[in-house]
């Protein structure tokens, strides 16, 4: 049998082609390594060092970092309820108490009026309506004097109060828009379309230039705005609003 003898080249390229695998084995072992150690590093949050011993005061201001929820102080949790509640858009509608209100009240005065016919005397009639509440000045009450324009000026008066209130009366409003609720949802109105309190009584005065004294009397003391918040609504989507404000902070 033949037999071969390995010469010192050959042993020179046995040794290079062992020491190339190792250097690839330990490539790939290091790759390997970092690999895991990556994997096993997601997710970890890398917090600054403070070199400060014991007892040592920090010369900068040091914020504790937390990966875990904080319940928020109860000054805070105001806080952001607060601003919360105030983003909200405060529902409004029309009322009809205001309108049946004023109504009632002209109804009464001039049953008072008409129950000292035929003999009627202002001091009576004025003296008398005090009593019951409605305060007039003579002036005022002057045109009762005359039986038809006492009755023109109520059967119109009844009338134009409804229109009025009906187009809708406010009292005062910062905006140029404000959000009517219609059957739950809340629609965005100029507040032009509605009548200022100021002016409703101003128009409804000057259709009655015979009785402008009374009107403007009674206008002061029975109008009242009847474009209000509706509280049930306002309350129902400041809760809604509430659920968003979350008891603690962090994670």
């Amino acid at each position: 049998m033949q037999k071969w003898h390995l010469t010192d080249n050959d042993l020179l390229k046995k040794n290079n082609i062992m020491s190339t695998k190792y250097l690839l084995y330990s490539l790939i072992t290091a790759v390997i390594i970092v690999s895991i150690y990556q994997i096993i590093a997601v997710g970890r949050v890398n917090y600054p060092e403070y070199n400060l011993k014991e007892g040592q005061v920090s010369e900068v201001e040091i914020i504790a970092p937390f990966d875990f929820p904080v319940l928020k102080s109860s000054q805070e949790l105001a806080i952001e309820k607060e601003q919360v509640i105030s983003g909200i858009n405060k529902p409004y509608e029309l009322s009809d108490e205001p309108m049946f209100e004023a109504i009632s009240a002209l109804d009464s005065i001039y049953s008072i009026i008409c129950s000292q016919d035929p003999t009627l005397d202002l001091h009576n009639v004025v003296s008398d309506l005090k009593r019951n509440g409605y305060n007039f000045s003579y002036e005022g009450i002057g045109f009762v004097m005359h039986s038809s324009i006492r009755d023109k000026v109520y059967e119109s008066l009844r009338k134009d109060i409804g229109t009025l209130y009906k187009q809708g009366i406010y009292e005062s409003f910062p905006a140029d828009s404000i959000f009517i609720n219609q059957n739950g949802k809340l629609k965005k109105t100029n507040i032009h379309t509605f009548l200022s309190l100021s002016l409703a009584k101003e128009e409804l005065a000057k259709k009655y230039p015979e009785a402008k004294t009374f009107v403007l009397e009674f206008a002061e003391q029975f109008i009242k705005p009847n474009l209000l918040v509706n509280e049930e609504k306002l309350n129902e989507l400041s809760q809604n609003s509430l659920e968003s404000v979350q008891p603690n902070e962090g994670m």
